[in-house]
């Protein structure tokens, strides 16, 4: 075996049995990086059910940290995580209403049949804004995780005459508020 025959077997055994060194500042960073992350996807997905506003991503931080002693986990993902604390605060922090923000929805149905699938579906929607028989057309917001089954009884009920349509993924109040 040759010099450069031998270099390439150590190189494959390090690869296959070596471990990576990481620094103590870089993992803080990492830590550091992914705690901020998982802060920015719960202000993007949660609202304050009292005023229907999002968060700042400063006010979950600080939730996160004083309230919660949030710790991440390295091996979940931080859209994970970030369901984890949204539930986490809704529970443990009676002073932080959060919650889920609805999802806008337009439901659109053959006209007579929009009474017979409202009346279906309305375990799945938390509240209607708009409802026309005549179009055969519905503003809805529902929960995202209720999304699918609300979509797959609508398919199903109009044998995929139907749809569901998003209208927005975050059903926010967004007016101004003055000072």
């Amino acid at each position: 075996m040759d010099d450069r025959d031998q270099k390439t077997e150590i190189c494959k055994f390090m690869l296959d049995k070596g471990q990576l060194q990481v620094s103590e500042g870089e993992r803080k960073n990492v830590a550091e990086t992914t705690f901020l992350e998982i802060a920015n996807i719960v202000a993007q997905m949660a609202i304050n059910l009292e005023t229907k506003r999002a968060f700042s991503t400063n006010v979950i931080e600080r939730a996160m940290k004083e309230e919660l002693h949030y710790s991440i986990r390295p091996n979940d993902s931080a859209k994970k995580q970030a369901l984890t604390v949204i539930k986490e605060l809704n529970e443990k922090v009676k002073s932080l209403p959060i919650g889920r923000a609805n999802m806008k929805l337009q439901i659109v149905v053959p006209s007579k049949e929009l009474k017979k699938i409202m009346e279906a579906v309305k375990e799945s929607i938390e509240e209607i804004q708009e409802c026309n028989y005549n179009s055969g057309q519905a503003v809805v917001c529902c929960q995202p995780g209720k999304f699918k089954a609300l979509d797959d009884k609508v398919s199903q009920m109009t044998r995929g005459k139907g749809r569901v349509e998003v209208l927005a993924l975050k059903d926010v109040d967004e007016e101004e508020v003055n000072m």
